[in-house]
């Protein structure tokens, strides 16, 4: 008899490494955590898997994680965008007034697009022209715009008569799996396939690691910068979007506390929080 490993052995030997090597270690881990949680929370919970309960989980994330998309590129480049938690709010706010204004659906949002992106080339400017550091920027721009969208909505709930085409992006379905859910999917994919194997979305690496560097090597650093925090306002303002489309109502308070609403079909869902309960 042979001593040598038959094929099978080798395989089953060498898998593990390749795996391990290919999706690496730190995700392997997390990987592996997930798979024991999810487990024992099934065992611990019989409709922990059943489906009404991954869509709550899902929507409880899901506008935090749009969010956290534009959030990563800033993050990368070496900087930080804390306006975020006020355009949400301010976004929603704004297109709920340009319904109670008559406007329609897709002059509504575009418009709500170009408040969103002033901000967001706000921000770029204090930092590229005024040399202002990024957190105190875009601190001083949430302060802002979080007083503004209070003034305007005079601390109320802003109600409105959502037009029934508007109602799908909060509350409608594709493949059974709910819009905001499936677009942060595809936001995620793309962004990620895109800083992977795109050189203008790999300056960001170039620009994080160091600016001064990647000017001499001919990047634009201060236009890719005005992408940057461009890119992080606008998925900004399509959470607040999704998130007044979910709820029917725009609220100053959105970005500020979990909130729970009136299950709607079944299904508890939720506003979200982000840095005021840290």
């Amino acid at each position: 008899m042979s001593d040598k490993p038959s094929l099978e052995t080798k395989l089953l030997l060498t898998l593990p490494r390749a795996v391990l090597r290919r999706v690496g270690i730190q995700n392997s881990l997390l990987l592996l955590l997930n798979v024991l949680m999810f487990g024992g929370l099934s065992l611990l919970v019989p409709s922990f898997f059943s489906p009404e309960n991954f869509e709550v989980m899902a929507m409880g994330f899901v506008f935090e994680g749009i969010m956290a998309v534009g959030m990563t590129m800033v993050i990368i480049a070496g900087g930080i965008d804390l306006s975020v938690s006020a355009v949400l709010p301010f976004s929603a706010i704004i297109i709920a007034f340009l319904f109670k204004s008559q406007f329609t659906t897709v002059p509504a949002i575009l418009l709500t697009y170009v408040f969103a992106l002033g901000i967001g080339f706000f921000n770029a400017w204090m930092t590229n022209t005024l040399r202002v550091h990024p957190f105190i920027a875009t601190l001083a721009s949430m302060l802002t715009i979080r007083g503004l969208a209070l003034a305007i909505s005079n601390g109320e709930n802003v109600t409105s008569d959502f037009p029934a085409d508007f109602s799908f992006f909060g509350q409608g379905y594709v493949l059974g799996i709910p819009f905001p859910v499936l677009l942060f999917i595809v936001f995620a994919v793309v962004i990620g396939y895109l800083l992977k194997n795109h050189r203008f979305f790999q300056q960001v690496y170039f620009i994080g690691e160091s600016p001064k560097a990647a000017k001499i090597s001919g990047i634009k650093v201060e236009a890719f910068l005005y992408f940057v925090f461009a890119l992080s306002a606008v998925l900004a303002c399509t959470a607040g979007i999704l998130i007044a489309s979910r709820y029917n109502n725009a609220s100053n308070s959105y970005g500020l506390a979990r909130t729970s609403h009136q299950p709607k079909q079944g299904v508890r869902t939720f506003a979200y929080n982000w840095f005021d309960e840290n």
